[in-house]
């Protein structure tokens, strides 16, 4: 991070240094002007803190965070309940509006995700989102306004269908994409209200920056509402939305479209990722996204600066993403089950851009999904071992952003006193610190992420010792400062 113009700042703290490259011990760091001035070794004891650079979420998408703010969060909620709160907040919605709901768990979706079911709740044109996003379920009514019985079957997609044949409502992958495209949103008024709530939310969170992922319509609100709040934000705008003579760069003061994402599969919650072997539990290999023009269109983003971003959770996608990304090097996001033969192709060209805190809500649907292949998920020692860059991100709005506990399930592998989930992928604590602030930090040509005498004041001050697993687990950010200014709570 650069500092800027609001840098005025001059201060101190004391705590435990990580640096960016390593645990330094105790220090006081202090900073004039925005810009840190000395680190210096302290031998008495000080506050049980610890100071890391600002985190920064790798993968997220910033537009849809804020709009699900809006939404209907239906998050851990049994099927019962969900269509309780569906049928209470009908209510309130107005002539002509839409209802959405978010969140949908994987073991309520089997029930909710009934148009006739969702019928008997409003009569209102109403969407509901799986936890995971890569599925939409549909009402009578909006599927009349969506037109989608007119519909010509989507390539890489699924509309589901009754006896009749019939849509049933349920949309997978790419037909739910271009749903969601469809279905109007929040008012301009209310979108920029949420986008600086959101802001504020990732401050809290220690959060600085990000690699957002956007459709068109995501850049032009964030084009229309710039963030107030300092926030160092690249964009990557997905591959089917990028015409041929388009080039990356700048398309708002302090706003870059650096990358291009291509989706290969879906999701571990939907079965829709694309396995080589089929699932345990419900069979079958999944959608495989993968084009007849894919190769080719690689080549062009690459030729016009595009930095390359492969959507790849099953082993299948993973493979195919090496093949594609060839020798030119790019990123994978998710990497989730990993054939052990397709990690000797790995090494110091691939940015794996993971996010450990889906383990959290996965780890029930892995062990069914996966069953005898488990030692092959969310392979992130591996993947530090073969040479990748390792990045954190959180994939928001799917999980909620909390670097402290993709940190607690990158190294402990485990929130509390149950058994760690596949023991042998956990990492390093000065690796996982690394992948959450540094690394992307790096990799996105944000700055070098570290804390020297020369560079911003860009840190978040944690309450708690990480290096101890009692530590990590009570750890709470205790304040974010941006180039000198805190931007979230306080020094103290």
């Amino acid at each position: 991070m650069t500092a800027n113009a609001r840098s005025g700042a001059t201060g101190s703290t004391a705590g435990l240094l990580f640096d960016g490259r390593r645990l330094a011990g105790r220090v006081r760091l202090s900073w004039r002007q925005g810009v840190i001035s000395a680190i210096q070794p302290l031998d008495d004891p000080v506050p049980c803190r610890t100071i890391v650079p600002g985190f920064v979420d790798a993968h997220l998408h910033l537009t849809a965070y804020a709009q699900a703010l809006l939404d209907l969060d239906l998050t851990g909620l049994g099927a019962e309940a969900v269509l309780a709160r569906l049928a209470a907040h009908d209510r309130a919605v107005g002539p002509g509006e839409w209802m959405r709901g978010r969140q949908v768990s994987a073991t309520s979706w089997a029930t909710v995700a009934d148009r006739r079911l969702l019928d008997q709740v409003t009569a209102h044109p109403l969407a509901l989102w799986s936890q995971d996003l890569h599925l939409i379920a549909l009402n009578t009514a909006a599927l009349a306004e969506l037109g989608v019985a007119n519909w010509a079957e989507v390539p890489g997609g699924e509309i589901g269908r009754d006896q009749e044949g019939a849509p049933s409502g349920v949309l997978k992958e790419k037909a739910a994409e271009l749903a969601g495209r469809l279905i109007p949103g929040p008012s301009e008024r209310a979108m920029a209200q949420a986008l600086e709530t959101t802001v504020r939310t990732l401050h809290r969170a220690g959060v600085v920056g990000a690699a957002s992922y956007e459709t068109p319509a995501g850049l032009q609100i964030l084009c229309r509402h710039p963030r107030k709040a300092p926030f160092a934000l690249r964009l990557f705008q997905y591959a089917t939305d990028i015409a041929a003579e388009d080039l990356p760069g700048e398309v708002a003061p302090g706003l870059s479209v650096i990358g291009a994402k291509i989706f290969l599969d879906g999701t571990l919650g939907s079965r829709t990722a694309w396995l080589k072997t089929p699932f345990a539990d419900r069979g079958g290999t999944g959608i495989c996204r993968l084009e007849p023009g894919t190769a080719a269109q690689v080549a062009s983003l690459r030729q016009r600066g595009y930095v390359l971003s492969f959507h790849a959770i099953g082993d299948a996608a993973f493979a195919a993403a090496l093949t594609l990304l060839g020798d030119g090097g790019g990123r994978i996001e998710h990497i989730q089950l990993v054939d052990p033969a397709d990690l000797a192709r790995v090494d110091g060209r691939l940015v794996a851009s993971v996010q450990p805190s889906h383990l959290i809500g996965d780890r029930p649907e892995a062990a069914r999904a996966w069953a005898d292949r488990l030692a092959d998920t969310y392979p992130c020692r591996s993947l530090w071992q073969r040479g990748a860059t390792l990045v954190f991100g959180s994939d928001a709005p799917v999980v909620a952003v909390d670097p402290l506990a993709t940190l607690r399930m990158a190294v402990d592998r485990r929130l509390g006193d149950e058994e760690p989930f596949v023991p042998e992928q956990a990492l390093p604590l000065e690796v996982a610190l690394a992948a959450a602030t540094s690394g992307p930090t790096q990799t996105l040509s944000m700055g070098s992420g570290h804390l020297s005498v020369g560079e911003p004041a860009t840190f978040a001050l944690i309450e708690g010792d990480l290096r101890h697993e009692s530590g990590r687990r009570e750890a709470t950010v205790r304040a974010t400062v941006v180039a000198g200014e805190t931007v979230h709570g306080a020094l103290g």
